[in-house]
């Protein structure tokens, strides 16, 4: 037999394996993000219609940013941005970064993440092998990034000593062509859904409070963040990186409806 084609035989339990769960977990978290706790959606159209208008035919190449506030941020904004579509065409489906000591740590869980295209981050979140992965993905990907890093219910860039890095600029400027689409997310009121706060370690925060039904989660699509300008005005270098990352960080802070920049 043909060795290409005995290598397509091999990858077929695997491929039909991690589809399978990722089918499993779409509708469990449809069902209960969508249904149980009728999540609001503001500006979903938007954003399929700038994907669209993308360069990239394929629907994929898109990051999406968003602020970090539960430990299932990430299931949600893939749900509400490519549900019911990755069922059909799963390539669609974004990949994500997950804390290696959060998330990795049970061989079960390990599996699951690994069939949602999860990608662990090594304590410390400065990860170099982790940038590298990302700009191999793109653009064949859709990836889901947090600027902000660690969980938090504040703005980004609102407290001192955990001000975005310049990381997420570095990879948007050096992405190979063509660049991707940046579009930024607000999350609010899964925190409501889920026990323990940012930065709890406890066995709460992976749990749905008694309560957690009905309270409405709320996401927000903002229009795509054209950071061009940038490198075209400082050249692509470490001060570009910061300046787009703090407007990625400006741009999700502007879809909370209660922002105030003052604050």
């Amino acid at each position: 037999m043909n060795i290409s084609w005995l290598n397509w035989f091999k990858q077929r339990p695997r491929k039909w394996f991690n589809y399978s769960v990722l089918f499993i977990v779409c509708w469990i978290g449809f069902f209960f993000f969508r249904v149980l706790n009728w999540t609001k959606v503001v500006g979903k159209n938007k954003f399929q219609t700038a994907r669209k208008k993308h360069s990239c035919k394929e629907k994929r190449n898109v990051i999406i940013v968003s602020n970090h506030r539960t430990m299932f941020d990430s299931f949600i904004i893939g749900i509400i941005a490519y549900f019911p579509e990755m069922i059909f065409w799963p390539s669609v489906a974004p990949y994500h970064f997950a804390a290696q000591e959060n998330y990795f740590k049970y061989s079960l869980l390990k599996v699951i993440l690994n069939c949602l295209n999860a990608l662990p981050v090594k304590p410390g979140r400065k990860d170099a092998e982790i940038m590298r992965s990302i700009l191999r993905l793109l653009p064949k990907v859709n990836i889901h990034i947090f600027p902000g890093g660690r969980r938090s219910l504040k703005p980004l860039n609102s407290e001192p000593g955990r001000e975005v890095r310049g990381g997420i600029g570095f990879i948007i400027a050096n992405a190979p062509e063509p660049k991707p689409l940046v579009i930024p997310v607000w999350i609010g009121g899964v925190e409501k859904i889920f026990g323990g706060q940012p930065g709890d370690t406890g066995r709460a925060r992976w749990f749905p409070r008694l309560s957690g039904v009905l309270r409405r989660p709320l996401v927000i699509f903002g229009d795509p963040i054209d950071w061009h300008p940038i490198v075209q005005e400082m050249g692509n270098k470490k001060a570009a990186w910061m300046a787009i990352a703090q407007l990625i960080a400006e741009s999700i802070n502007q879809l909370d409806p209660e922002y105030n920049p003052a604050d």
